[in-house]
């Protein structure tokens, strides 16, 4: 079996992709970004070290896309009360996505404080487990269900095939 083929198709992305002066088809998370940006209207951050993405009228108000299969918890990772503040509040706004076999299925918009508060109150929770086990808890991770996501202030702004977000979107 040759690879030739994805080989030269994965060549002729990399080239699109400086096109639009975006980062190689390498970079993690590259192709959800791109998805979700097309279907919410947004432009894809540049560089790995910046908001997933921003508002194309205003580069300030900047976007987390926060990314996982149905089922599964969307999460942030490297998280620990030290850099919660920072982490969040430097985005405008917080997306919840869940995927469907690579396609966005739904997307919810959370409100920037009141996602803070959830993190903060899940890292404490963390945190206190741990200390029952005499152990300290390490920031690593931190996740979200569907379920409170939805629970949270905020919005379903598309849901794929159920008519739910921008026309022409997915």
């Amino acid at each position: 079996m040759s690879y030739e083929r994805i080989l030269v198709k994965w060549n002729e992305l990399d080239g699109l992709l400086r096109e639009f002066d975006l980062k190689d088809s390498s970079t993690p998370g590259l192709r959800r970004e791109v998805q979700i940006a097309h279907i919410l209207g947004h432009f894809v951050h540049k560089t790995k070290h910046g908001p997933d993405a921003y508002n194309p009228l205003n580069e300030n108000e900047r976007y987390e896309y926060l990314c996982s299969q149905i089922g599964y918890c969307v999460q942030m990772d490297r998280i620990d009360l030290t850099n919660v503040r920072t982490r969040i509040e430097k985005n405008s706004k917080i997306y919840a996505v869940f995927f469907t076999l690579g396609a966005v299925a739904r997307i919810y918009e959370v409100e920037t404080q009141s996602f803070l508060l959830s993190a903060i109150d899940k890292i404490n929770r963390h945190m206190e487990r741990a200390a029952k086990r005499g152990k300290p808890w390490i920031g690593k991770h931190i996740g979200w269900t569907e379920k409170e996501i939805s629970k949270l202030k905020s919005v379903k702004v598309y849901e794929k095939n159920a008519g739910i977000g921008p026309s022409g979107a997915g």
